[in-house]
């Protein structure tokens, strides 16, 4: 009986840690979101002053090729654990959605709406690079 009772306490000491571990890891997902909302709203004023600086230069501001070259890259600089596949998805969404940025001017929070494919079509394409 004695026996049983210590190991109930080491599984319950070895819950407590990963307890203790889920919470901690848990906490540093909450930072690195905050990281990537500072980062992606840095990244939507860069390709909106882009954009701008095309338009006075008259240079076309949809550019696939830029693009095409923006997924390439992060693609190139990534050691894991995503595949290229979900990073390449993961930009492609950036870009449409700093697109749509660039056409509404601004989204904030509660601004959010279904737009279907409209993010894929040229003529509604901003510089999202």
């Amino acid at each position: 009986m004695a026996e049983g009772n210590g190991r109930i306490g080491l599984i319950a000491s070895g819950r407590s840690k990963s307890d203790a571990r889920l919470v901690e890891l848990q906490m540093r997902v909450d930072e690195l979101d905050r990281d990537l909302v500072d980062l992606l709203n840095e990244r939507a004023s860069c390709s909106a002053e882009i954009a701008a600086i095309k338009r006075v230069l008259g240079i076309a501001v949809y550019q696939l090729e830029r693009e095409e070259h923006v997924v390439a890259h992060a693609n190139s600089v990534n050691d894991g654990p995503l595949a290229w596949e979900a990073l390449t998805r993961v930009f492609q969404r950036i870009i449409e959605e700093t697109r749509q940025f660039e056409e509404k001017g601004e989204i904030g929070p509660g601004d959010i709406e279904d737009r279907g494919d409209r993010g894929n079509d040229d003529r509604n394409a901003g510089a999202g690079v």
